[in-house]
């Protein structure tokens, strides 16, 4: 008689299912190959449509990891795949914190720097795209952290006028890295830095301010680090300090700036002599100083034979001695006032505190009344 046969289950029992087997269907079937995020960027020039589509979802899931595959790939020259390479690279950027320097944004920043190629070309068109979304989330941003960006009045070498500005001050969170944001906004020429917020870190973001730049100082301590910051940039349109002491030191570095029009000095102790060792320092730059006092009137027809106020501005000395728009100053103290220019220059020989007298012909009446100066606050 034949024996039992051994490879038959036994009478009564069941068969082993595959999660009972000690060898399954499951580990004997093959698994799926698992593809680097290299292999991935190698698939974007495949001739399937299918495979290509997957590369590209699979190097958007991969984010930031994915960015050096890709670069490799543009290093190639693979100009098929150049336009995929932008695209996935715009897409990693939507979600790309603003401080961060090494990944897809920068990559699309250099490949858009490299000449006028068709890879240039995309790369450039993509960041303007790019970078209008990034205005309006840069100023939503900032407003969050108690920066301001929108328009008020700037008082710039004696001179005022409504701007479009940064101010970082007092409202300001205090975390630096989220000044990042900065590098993304559009039509803000001027910059005012005042108090604690005057120094290097936050000046690592304020140079990367895309467009013309005017930079305003407002007390606060100016540090030689901070200094060394701000010569990264090659271009600085005017600079102004104001109730800031400069030493030797300071002052000395200031030539060293990229500034193309003006610097002026306002209350920061500077004297004759180093002023006139700035102008040496510095051709072609207005170099101005004043000692600090401010009345607080804004005249905006300076080609005219007398100095008829235009605007006080409130809590200023002159809106506490009386001053109204349209009266015409002709006299500080001894001195006759016949321009604007006039009256700027007696201001500036005095410092916040001084008393001056004024006198005014409002209609055909002379009135003469005294002023206390006071700083120059970020009018």
């Amino acid at each position: 008689m034949f024996g039992q046969d051994e490879s038959r289950p036994a009478e009564g029992s069941k068969p082993p299912t595959v999660g009972e087997s000690s060898i399954g269907f499951a580990e004997l079937a093959p698994k799926p190959r698992q593809r680097t995020l290299e292999q991935w960027a190698q698939e974007l020039t495949s001739d399937r449509f299918r495979i290509r589509q997957a590369a590209k979802e699979a190097l958007i899931q991969g984010g930031y990891e994915a960015v050096p595959a890709l670069r490799q790939i543009l290093d190639e020259g693979e100009l098929d795949s150049t336009e995929a390479v932008v695209g996935i690279l715009a897409k990693i950027a939507e979600n790309e914190p603003p401080w961060k320097q090494d990944g897809a944004i920068a990559t699309l920043e250099q490949i858009a720097g490299t000449g006028f190629g068709t890879k240039a070309t995309i790369a450039k068109s993509v960041l303007k795209s790019f970078s209008e979304i990034r205005d309006l989330q840069a100023r939503q941003e900032l407003a969050k952290v108690g920066v301001f960006v929108g328009e008020e009045t700037v008082a710039l070498g004696a001179r005022s006028r409504a701007q479009q500005v940064i101010r970082i001050d007092d409202g300001w969170s205090g975390d630096a890295k989220l000044l990042a944001w900065i590098r993304w906004l559009k039509g803000t020429p001027y910059v005012i830095v005042q108090g604690d917020a005057v120094r290097a870190d936050v000046f690592e973001s304020v140079i990367r301010l895309p467009e013309d730049m005017t930079l305003i100082l407002i007390e606060g301590q100016l540090s030689l680090e901070a200094i060394d910051v701000l010569k990264k940039r090659d271009r600085i349109d005017a600079i102004e300090i104001r109730y800031i002491p400069l030493n030797q030191s300071l002052l000395s570095q200031l030539p060293s700036l990229g500034v193309r029009q003006a610097l002026h000095l306002m209350g920061t102790g500077t004297k004759n002599d180093q002023l006139e060792q700035l102008r040496v320092a510095m051709p072609g730059v207005a170099v101005t100083t004043r000692s600090g006092g401010f009345l607080g009137v804004i005249c905006r027809s300076l080609d005219q034979d007398y100095c008829e106020v235009d605007e006080v501005i409130p809590g200023s000395g002159a809106h506490q001695a009386g001053i109204l728009a349209g009266d015409i100053v002709i006299r500080i103290d001894d001195t006759k006032i016949s321009r604007f220019d006039d009256l700027q220059r007696q201001i500036n020989t005095h410092v916040p505190g001084d008393e001056i007298k004024i006198q005014i012909r409002r209609f055909q009446q002379v009135i003469s009344t005294t002023a206390v100066l006071k700083k120059l606050e970020t009018q």
